[in-house]
């Protein structure tokens, strides 16, 4: 299918050409894979489930209309399997991100997970859906930390501010209060009126599915949390909060000239 080829086969193939690099060159002795709490969360499970790095989502597939966490649980798992045999002699470590926001360095990181900022910004319409967030910096300094500490080999850690999950467009009352000299507003890409009938229609049998995809209607209308208590005590993170990460994605946005607001008239 064309989400297998262009979602699930990159991604996999493109961890296992990272890692046959890794021992062709015989001096690496750590990975650190960027993975996904894609890799963890299943959707299907009761809204308000909390997830920690124990669990493994084994209900995505292309299917169900979830490539995009088949791919990183797919690639993850290389990753351990890798790291098992016999002639590897470099260990692992896996970060989880939620959905990471925080400062631009380019122009094209705008059009990144950072974009529902700059929708907010612009006044577009988004694709909504209770979401978890992070901040770069946390993402970053976690990734050197798993190089640092010798202990924490073998081990998965979630990324995940304090912040309780909500609806992405809602992302824009945030931005407002912390900006109010912009213009600033965002809205579901799918009218709710819409998108009730969608869901409803989704679960008759056989026609359901080709409505709107299972995986797809649970992972809007769910509410999932992640513990990020391993990344605090292990890595010694910090979270930033949602304001700092709202501040450094619109301060790079703005500042660098990627985009220009609309002043409040």
């Amino acid at each position: 299918s064309d989400a297998e080829a262009k979602i699930v086969r990159p991604s996999v193939e493109g961890v296992k050409n990272v890692l046959a690099s890794a021992k062709l060159a015989g001096t690496i002795r750590r990975v650190v894979h960027t993975s996904s709490i894609a890799a963890i969360m299943r959707v299907n499970e009761p809204s308000g489930t909390t997830f920690d790095e124990t669990d493994w989502n084994t209900y995505s597939d292309v299917a169900n209309g979830d490539a995009y966490g088949l791919a990183k649980r797919r690639a993850e798992e290389i990753v351990w399997e890798t790291v098992k045999q016999d002639d590897i002699n470099f260990d692992a470590v896996a970060i989880n991100p939620s959905v990471v926001l925080g400062e631009s360095l380019t122009k094209a990181h705008t059009k990144a997970t950072p974009v529902v900022i700059r929708q907010c910004l612009y006044g577009n319409p988004v694709q909504s859906f209770q979401a978890n967030y992070v901040d770069v910096r946390d993402v970053a300094t976690a990734h050197v930390e798993a190089l640092l500490r010798q202990d924490v080999a073998g081990k998965r850690f979630i990324l995940n501010s304090d912040v309780k999950p909500f609806f992405i467009h809602e992302l824009a009352t945030h931005v407002a209060r912390i900006y109010p000299q912009y213009e600033v507003s965002s809205r579901p890409s799918v009218n709710p009126w819409v998108w009730t009938a969608l869901s409803w229609f989704s679960m008759l049998p056989v026609v359901g599915p080709m409505v709107l995809p299972p995986a797809t209607r649970m992972s809007v209308e769910g509410e999932f949390h992640f513990s990020n208590a391993a990344a605090k005590r292990d890595l010694g993170i910090e979270f930033h909060s949602l304001d700092d990460m709202i501040r450094a994605s619109v301060d790079s946005m703005v500042d660098k000239g990627y985009v220009k607001p609309r002043p409040k008239l």
